[in-house]
């Protein structure tokens, strides 16, 4: 199971629960400050079944309970089959609390054969990796290609943009792969230069959507003959990406065409039925990468339906030519930097503040970020509500990523006629409000 380590010892313990880890193995985790009571808090939440903790970077058992191999040797022995879980990945479900995405040997596999084979990867590449290998991008698109076929991983010891820029350089690095965010950052370095970036041959980009100014920067900026954009969720990935061979207008508009294999479909959510090429609907994928099911989630909640398709959330239309395009999203998923972020999980932990009446957390538009995350406040009378108070107590639930960079205060907010709050108003109305002020210092 793998986990983010940005997150907060009682978000690591809530997931671990969830997960029935008995083993947790950790490197640097960014909310640790002393050891022993983060380790201590993790084990002290509810449902929380942890055996033993492993320390990767002081290679020590801080807590050992038995003898490790002989355990580890009698469970893992025989041979693996390629259909049983291998890994399971969280993520933010409909609840606002996270799922186990559950998948095989086989998707993985697969799914990694055909990347090696879509971005001609072999033995004498050398990959930068700059995404996390607990996302699907990380894991899929970058580590296991390279485990495949022999390329070398370089892994720079942090993710500064001045690290990443002198270690491409020094590595002569030849495969990239990034949220548009973190291209974002190294451009706008003051110590960037396309000459550092020389040896690239290929840039994936992934995790998040970026705008046709940002993707036409990136080509400008970024030396290589390629660039591709990918499709993907944690559920299934990669869905769609494009070629080599593609234009810039497939680049620049699209996610490309459905990966080999893989079957895509667009209905209407009301009614169920397939809509024709060029007009909007949710997206329904299924194909031999499809997660075998969310762990511990009874098979009605689940979002395969009995055809086998799985239903994204996500809005978008084929064009006539088969390249799959995005159109936004059903889901109120708040997307920061190829993070996710679920808004009730969020508005969980800020009505909990002391003179908070009610809350709405919604995303609002960020050149950096793509999304940043607003909180929208009803507080009581006569209540006053102080923001850098509220992001240090925020920062003992929340990791740092999920703290809102805004908070609005409202009298109350735009409704229905049903009674209900209108998110599409209040969603409009945070971001033009937003528009007019500069987000919260990192």
């Amino acid at each position: 199971m793998l986990m983010n380590p940005a997150q907060s010892a009682k978000e690591i313990g809530r997931v671990c629960a969830i997960g029935d880890v008995e083993y947790l193995c950790y490197g640097e985790l960014a909310s640790m400050k002393d050891e022993r009571s983060f380790l201590s808090e993790i084990e002290g939440c509810d449902g929380c079944r942890i055996k033993s903790f492993y320390s990767i970077r002081n290679k020590i058992n801080v807590r050992p309970r038995f003898e490790e191999y002989e355990l580890l040797k009698g469970k893992f022995e025989g041979k693996v089959d390629p259909d049983t879980p291998c890994v399971v990945i969280f993520t933010s479900g409909s609840t606002g609390h996270p799922k186990g995405v559950i998948l095989s040997s086989y998707n993985l596999l697969n799914a990694a054969s055909v990347q090696v084979k879509m971005q001609d990867v072999t033995y004498e590449d050398r990959n930068l990796l700059i995404v996390p290998l607990f996302h699907i991008l990380g894991l899929v698109v970058c580590f296991l290609p390279c485990a495949m076929t022999g390329a070398e991983l370089i892994i720079p010891d942090d993710i500064r943009t001045d690290t990443l820029i002198r270690v491409m350089k020094k590595e002569e690095c030849t495969l990239l792969h990034s949220v548009p965010t973190m291209i974002i950052a190294l451009l706008n370095n003051k110590n960037f230069d396309p000459a550092s970036f020389g040896s690239l041959r290929c840039t994936f980009l992934a995790g998040a959507a970026a705008s046709e100014s940002q993707l036409r920067l990136f080509r400008e900026k970024l030396p290589g003959d390629h660039f591709m954009i990918g499709y993907g969720l944690s559920e299934m990935a990669p869905v769609s990406s494009t070629l080599y061979e593609d234009s810039d207008e497939h680049i620049l508009h699209t996610v490309g065409r459905p990966i080999e294999n893989i079957e895509v479909k667009i209905r209407d959510r009301d009614t169920g039925e397939e809509m024709p090429q060029g007009e909007n609907g949710e997206i329904l994928i299924r194909g031999f990468n499809l997660m075998t099911g969310y762990y511990k989630v009874p098979i009605e909640e689940q979002a395969i339906d009995e055809n086998g398709w799985l239903q994204t959330g996500d809005m978008g239309h084929l064009e006539e030519d088969g390249y799959l395009v995005l159109s936004g999203r059903y889901k109120e998923l708040i997307i920061r930097g190829g993070e996710n972020i679920m808004p009730q999980e969020v508005a969980d932990a800020v009505s909990a503040l002391e003179g908070v009446r009610d809350v709405k957390v919604v995303g609002v538009p960020s050149d950096f970020f793509g999304e940043e995350v607003c909180a929208c406040l009803c507080i009581d009378r006569g209540a006053t509500f102080d923001e850098d108070e509220a992001r240090r107590k925020l920062k003992e639930n929340l990791a740092k990523y999920k703290i809102p960079s805004y908070f609005l205060i409202y009298d109350k907010f735009p409704t229905l006629a049903s009674g209900k709050v209108d998110a599409v108003a209040l969603r409009k109305d945070a971001a033009e409000k937003v528009g007019k002020r500069d987000p919260a210092e990192e």
